[in-house]
């Protein structure tokens, strides 16, 4: 039945497009991969920001010794429940047998009794529910972890892992659309299948050095490339753009 209700909403979407597409002078994409689903309109690619990031002067270094690997994300996305999921199931059962002193944290809404059930049965894994400030989840963490491997435009999370100076262990898809920001050992580190993340992950668990050149590299860029300021100038160009130099 899911997958007939995800059919039917994919339609319904569609449908919507289809009505909104003449009415467009321009689109704006957050993920310029994505420029393939769109009619042939004038497109502009528009950075998707995260927000209340904390300033500079509430943020520190991951500690030393942490020991929280964690995932923020909401489960009433399939994408996010599906990643995890596989995760649990095939990925952190090796990462535990490699390392066990850490502890995968998991912090989200909508997650569904019976799986939370299920996930908390796994090894060294902590089940959290909605989070009203994950200020405290990324100060406790050494890093944060985006196993997806499905989904289209561009994962929020990532940018805000990195904004709260928290680098990432992402799979290569986690990060399209941000390929040119986001390179392998200078912000994040990045595996192209599943199994391969259980690497990076005990490489970076008990690597602090590694992680705090991570961390301050990530945190640059996301001010510098994905912040408001960016996304206004982005628009701005966007607008001018247009025949008139402005918005019909």
């Amino acid at each position: 039945w899911a997958a007939r209700l995800l059919a039917l909403r994919v339609r319904a979407v569609e449908a919507w497009q289809r009505r909104l597409w003449p009415r467009a002078a321009m689109v704006w994409l957050s993920n310029p991969q994505d420029a393939d689903l769109a009619p042939q309109r004038a497109l502009a690619v528009i950075p998707n920001i995260p927000f209340q990031l904390p300033p500079e002067a509430q943020l520190a270094p991951s500690a030393d010794g942490a020991r929280v690997v964690l995932w923020v994300g909401s489960f009433n996305h399939r994408v996010n429940l599906d990643g995890v999921d596989l995760f649990i199931e095939s990925v952190w059962p090796k990462v535990v047998q490699r390392d066990p002193s850490l502890v995968f944290r998991i912090v989200g809404s909508h997650l569904p009794e019976a799986k939370k059930q299920q996930w908390m049965r796994a090894p060294q894994v902590e089940v959290g529910g909605f989070a009203a400030s994950l200020d405290e989840h990324y100060a406790q963490c050494a890093f944060s972890v985006v196993p997806l491997f499905d989904g289209a435009g561009t994962k929020i999370k990532v940018l805000e892992s990195l904004g709260h100076m928290r680098s990432c262990v992402v799979s290569t898809h986690a990060i399209v659309g941000y390929d040119a920001l986001l390179r392998d050992d200078q912000s994040v580190l990045v595996a192209d299948w599943m199994d391969g993340l259980v690497e990076p992950i005990v490489r970076l668990a008990n690597a602090p050095d590694l992680r705090h050149r991570l961390e301050r590299h990530g945190r640059e860029v996301v001010l510098r490339q994905c912040g408001r300021e960016a996304m206004f100038t982005g628009i701005a160009k966007a607008l001018q753009a247009l025949p008139g130099g402005r918005a019909p």
